[in-house]
């Protein structure tokens, strides 16, 4: 499949985009290669990119006192940003690197708001894809509120198991909001 054609068929879950304007569109999105490690964004700064994973994990970042806290992972067939800061055009302590080596078609701030400006189907996707991203962040927070780590860890072994398989530990750790030993611990006992 085309890189392209992988975008295409994600965006069409959305909203529908005439080829005509999806072949304009292709245009702004650059492809680029992240080895294991590399940074999309670095904290400090401001984010400048949108990326469409094609192949690979990204993972978001802080750090906080002396740790690096996971707020999310993506992986193929969703978009990553230090979203604060692309929104805002203002600096995050946010950081977004690849945690494999990883595929990504980028869009720069500048040419999305471009699209938006000149096709409301454009200006519909990202409308649609924030209202995703906000569930998703309100499901995040309600999970992290209301339930044990091991109810956390049980819940994305269900609903995400290829995450378990492929991201380092101290990073899932991270994500459910507790230490790599109680993971350890957590994970002992579900397999007992």
């Amino acid at each position: 499949m085309h890189e392209f054609d992988q975008l295409r068929q994600y965006v069409s879950k959305y909203v529908h985009i005439e080829p005509a304007v999806f072949e304009e569109a292709s245009r702004y999105f650059k492809p680029r290669f992240l080895k294991k490690g590399e940074y999309l964004y670095r904290e400090g700064g401001i984010c400048h990119k949108l990326a469409f994973v094609l192949r690979g994990l990204i993972r978001s970042f802080y750090h906080i006192e002396g740790e690096e806290v996971t707020r999310f992972i993506v992986w193929e067939n969703f978009f990553v940003t230090a979203f604060s800061s692309f929104i805002s055009r203002k600096s995050s302590n946010e950081n977004i690197q690849a945690i494999e080596d990883s595929h990504v078609l980028v869009i720069c701030y500048e040419d999305l708001q471009h699209l938006y400006r000149k096709h409301p189907s454009w200006q519909e996707l990202g409308r649609r894809l924030v209202e995703e991203s906000h569930l998703r962040l309100e499901q995040r927070v309600l999970s992290l509120l209301t339930h044990t780590a091991e109810q956390r860890y049980r819940a994305l072994a269900i609903t995400q198991p290829e995450l378990l398989r492929r991201v380092p530990l101290q990073y899932i750790a991270s994500l459910l909001g507790i230490k790599p030993e109680t993971l350890s611990r957590i994970r002992r006992k579900v397999r007992a």
